[in-house]
Order: C-alpha cells, then structure tokens, then sequence
C-alpha cells in the first residue's frame, strides 16, 4: 500500500507539473493571441488609411488634369486669337501696301 501510495503521490506531482506547464502554456498562446489580433487590427487600420489616401490623391489627379486641359484650351484659344491678329496685321499691311502703290500710279498718272 505504500508503494502504491508513493507511485500514486508521484504521478499526482507529474500532473500537477504537466498541469502547471499547460496552463503557462496556455497563458502564452492567449497572450500571443492578443498580440497577433492587436497587429491585425493595426494593419487593417493602417489599410484603411491607405486606401483613403490613395482616393484622396486620385482625386487631386483629376482635378490636376481637368486644370491642364482647361489651361492648354486656353493656351490654344489665345495662339487662335494671336495667329487671327496676325493675319489682320498682314491683311492690313498688304492693303496700305495697294494703296500706297495705287497712289503713286494715280500721281504718275496726273502727271502725264
């Protein structure tokens, strides 16, 4: 009875130790857990973030473009305007051209 009594004591130890490192072991995996879950959270978080930065700056594009291609219109509608400006200058000069030269045949033409 001793003995048995003495083996009995000692596989009670062994679990109680068996016991005791599981529930350490336990307490680490929950704790790793919570760490793991916090991590994810910031991630996703930092996801979030991401992405309405990246909708931000997609918007700032369009709106960067819109402005480029009312500011090329305006570009071409003043070399319009320039390029009509010239060709009134020109038209205006081979005019006073004529004339100047049809002056000079009516004078030519007086005197004779």
């Amino acid at each position: 009875i001793k003995d048995e009594l003495l083996q009995l004591t000692q596989t009670h130890n062994e679990i109680k130790r068996h016991s005791k490192t599981m529930r350490k072991s336990l307490s680490h995996s929950e704790q790793n857990e919570n760490k793991f879950q916090q991590l994810l959270k910031n991630e996703i978080e930092r996801s979030n973030g991401l992405e309405r930065q990246i909708t931000m700056l997609k918007q700032q594009l369009n709106a960067c473009r819109q402005y480029q291609e009312k500011f090329e219109l305006a570009q071409n509608q003043l070399k319009s305007k320039e390029n009509e400006s010239k060709r009134i200058s020109e038209t205006f000069q081979a005019f006073n051209d004529i004339n100047v030269a049809n002056q000079e045949m009516l004078r030519e033409n007086e005197s004779l």
